[in-house]
């Protein structure tokens, strides 16, 4: 059996995004708290993955926050999480292989079932 590297995700991040996306819809208004902590968790972030929320630092590094702004930022990371690839992988099932495309936000999309672990490997290499 080969190795293969852990991809790095931010489940965490993401279901924590959701919930406050939510939360501040139901209620109408936005916890500053937990917009604090949203941006914290997203500055804790690898510095490459965090190319597609780099708009939530932007805007939380200005003095004033705008209500309007800040509101967006929750679904803006939890978007970007669940649409972005961390890489791919393979997971033994039975007497198969599952090829996933991993992302950011932990999710996995399914891309294929191998019957040997050579196969996949050679279908990773095609993808990455």
């Amino acid at each position: 059996m080969t190795m293969q590297t852990e991809l790095k995700t931010y489940p965490n991040l993401f279901r924590f995004a959701k919930e406050i996306d939510d939360e501040w819809s139901a209620r109408g208004s936005i916890n500053w708290q937990e917009a604090e902590d949203l941006v914290q968790m997203v500055i804790n972030m690898d510095e490459t993955d965090r190319n597609g929320v780099s708009t939530v630092l932007e805007e939380a590094s200005e003095d004033d926050w705008d209500s309007e702004e800040v509101g967006r930022w929750p679904a803006l990371v939890a978007d970007y999480l669940a649409e972005t690839s961390a890489g791919i992988n393979k997971d033994a099932v039975d007497d198969y292989w599952k090829i996933n495309d991993v992302r950011l936000s932990g999710g996995k999309e399914w891309i294929a079932n191998v019957a040997s672990e050579a196969v996949a490997d050679s279908l990773m290499g095609l993808y990455q």
